[in-house]
């Protein structure tokens, strides 16, 4: 059979699974620059409706960005973190390495896999 179906945009199956990583816990936060209005590519588009609490803006500083969602980590959230151009994930690659690493290398009973201690970039 031939199939009908008019395939979708990326955006859209990327927006369905955040919204899906929203609803089912509520630990995850979405974090970005200008996401409470879709963001650059419309990816987060409705969510901040959907969860206003939980999808959140920042400035355009990806360092900012990283050390916040580090934070939600550290007190067991899990950030989804959008950095819309590769060109500028360095800025943010400098607080992964200096905190992050040592959090999860350091931090009281980082080898309990029953302790949650995650984020998506």
């Amino acid at each position: 059979t031939k199939n009908t179906e008019k395939p979708q945009v990326m955006r859209k199956h990327m927006t369905r699974v955040i919204e899906e990583a929203l609803s089912e816990d509520p630990s995850v936060v979405y974090l970005g620059e200008d996401v409470r209005h879709g963001g650059y590519y419309l990816v987060t588009e409705g969510l901040a409706k959907k969860f206003p609490q939980r999808v959140l803006d920042f400035p355009p500083d990806e360092t900012t960005l990283m050390g916040a969602a580090l934070g939600f980590s550290q007190l067991g959230m899990t950030p989804i973190v959008e950095i819309p151009y590769a060109k500028y994930l360095d800025c943010g690659v400098d607080m992964f390495y200096e905190i992050a690493v040592q959090h999860w290398l350091t931090a009281p009973g980082s080898t309990n896999a029953k302790q949650k201690r995650g984020m998506i970039v």
